[in-house]
């Protein structure tokens, strides 16, 4: 009897124990499924909120059209170089917001102007970008790599395999140009461009870019047109010789200055519950219509 009373406690036990695996079993089961839904319901609900985000900086890109196509056409000059466009609330029935950035493109250098299309030096925007290295304490050899970088190959070697031999597509190239490294290219993108005219407009351009329009300009003469712009901007190139100490100046500074810009850079940003959107655009207005050069979205 003893045997038998034995017999059924071990199967007692090994019922429990097969129980208790098999709850353990469906728990761990019910609980990965349950996160499987929070997961994916989670991931859903960013998705959606990254592509609402989107369309909201979509539409900043759309405002800055509508916005600079007055501004060009109704006045004779643009001021200032950079603007935040106010938006307080980009569509009242849904959460969101839009913060909306313009820069003008013409108060920058175009390096990619440093070389002609058929691989001769321009010697007017090469003075400029050295005169730029020299304000913002950089190394004068990055102008000549640079120049290495986008000039059309010349002949067969080595050298093919290290530059690119065209114009830049996009700044961030600039990092893969031997000499430059982060600290070098966060000091110097403010300052150039790869989509103006070559012309410097001085309603738009900060001290460094100044400085570069000739070994004659000094920081108390770039600080005279950045106070006159200020009350007036320059309506006419002309117009600066009207400015202290530029009255002789002005005129050998004609043929590389204007006062209105024809390419700028749109940085919108759409933000749904703290999920960003952000696209840079580079919209070229010199012929009067809307053109898209450049398109980044992040």
């Amino acid at each position: 009897m003893k045997e038998a009373f034995r017999k059924i406690d071990n199967n007692k036990g090994t019922a429990l124990i097969i129980t208790l695996l098999v709850v353990a079993l469906l728990t761990s089961m019910v609980v990965e499924f349950a996160y499987g839904v929070y997961a994916n319901t989670s991931m859903l609900h960013n998705w959606q909120a990254s592509q609402e985000a989107s369309l909201i900086a979509k539409s900043g890109i759309s405002l800055s059209e509508v916005y600079l196509k007055e501004l060009l056409s109704m006045s004779q000059y643009s001021y200032p170089g950079s603007i935040d466009l106010p938006v307080e609330k980009p569509f009242p029935d849904k959460d969101g917001s839009l913060d909306v950035r313009l820069e003008d493109e013409s108060g920058k250098i175009n390096i990619n102007n440093l070389v002609f299309p058929n691989g001769l030096v321009d010697a007017k925007t090469y003075g400029m970008f050295q005169r730029l290295l020299k304000a913002l304490n950089l190394k004068p050899e990055i102008a000549d790599a640079i120049v290495r970088w986008i000039e059309p190959v010349k002949g067969q070697g080595m050298e093919q395999s290290f530059n690119k031999h065209a114009p830049l597509w996009s700044l961030d190239e600039l990092k893969m140009i031997k000499g430059i490294d982060e600290n070098t290219f966060n000091t110097l993108k403010p300052y150039v461009t790869l989509y103006s005219d070559g012309f410097i407009n001085i309603n738009a351009a900060e001290m460094p870019v100044l400085l570069s329009l000739s070994d004659d300009m000094t920081p108390d003469l770039c600080q005279r047109i950045i106070e006159h712009r200020e009350l007036f901007p320059f309506k006419d190139r002309t117009q600066l010789m009207q400015v202290p100490g530029f009255e002789t100046l002005g005129l050998t500074l004609q043929d590389r200055i204007s006062v209105k810009g024809s390419a700028f850079r749109v940085v919108s940003t759409g933000d749904v519950g703290g999920i960003k959107r952000v696209i840079e655009a580079i919209i070229d207005m010199s012929s009067g219509t809307y053109i898209i050069k450049f398109w980044r979205e992040g």
